[in-house]
């Protein structure tokens, strides 16, 4: 008896709850990932939802797609990437992003807007999104960036995991830490917790070298979600 192709789903959630799978035939898949969801897009948009679509067939990943973030927060699933369009501009996307990372602390998202801002983006990128672009965009264009979104997220998780989470960190380690991810210059961490600059660094190495980082940027994404 022959055996069975592994598979990827592709899941379309609506917002009446009902899903719509799309399943294709996938060569080569490691059987133990096809549990886990590599990308979860959040938008309403038909256009939008094609484009990715046809991105997560083409780099053979998972997608799971809702129409909203109180959708996607009904049942939360882990998965490498969020895709999350910033429709509304009313709406606080640094808000939309705590929301995120309350229910997933450690999701590494990227925010997408047909009606992109330099204040919504500096307000995304602020608060821990790994990118924040203007829509729309061709396939061609995003498939190679998307690739390297998954690629930069997935080395984030690892640094996770292997170097720790925030409960390693000294009380003063943690307090820099939880600075930097918010967006605080050195200047300011040094008024707000009345100690000198030279101390705000050595704090700021200390906490870096706990989690293994070398990179200041690595840095404030991931303690953007402590």
């Amino acid at each position: 008896m022959g055996q069975h192709q592994p598979v990827r789903v592709i899941q379309c959630r609506g917002g009446s709850g009902t899903a719509n799978t799309l399943v294709t035939g996938v060569d080569g898949v490691n059987p133990a990932r096809i549990a886990g969801i590599d990308l979860v897009l959040i938008d309403d948009e038909w256009s939008s939802q094609r484009v990715f679509c046809e991105i997560a067939r083409d780099l053979n990943c998972t997608l799971n797609m809702y129409s909203s973030v109180e959708d996607f927060l009904k049942d939360p699933k882990y998965c490498t990437l969020i895709l999350l369009a910033h429709a509304d501009k009313n709406q606080c996307i640094a808000e939309i992003i705590q929301r995120l990372h309350e229910r997933l602390p450690h999701m590494r998202c990227v925010i997408f807007s047909r009606n992109a801002t330099l204040e919504a983006a500096v307000a995304a990128m602020r608060s821990g999104a790994l990118d924040y672009l203007s829509w729309p965009r061709s396939i061609a264009a995003l498939s190679s960036t998307v690739q390297s979104w998954i690629r930069v997220a997935r080395r984030l998780q690892t640094q996770i995991s292997q170097h720790g989470l925030s409960q390693t960190l000294t009380e003063r380690e943690r307090a820099v830490a939880e600075m930097v991810g918010i967006g605080f210059s050195n200047r300011e961490m040094s008024v707000a917790l009345g100690i000198s600059r030279r101390t705000v660094e050595y704090y700021r190495r200390s906490a870096m070298r706990k989690y293994g980082l070398k990179n200041p940027i690595d840095a404030v994404r991931i303690w953007a979600s402590l």
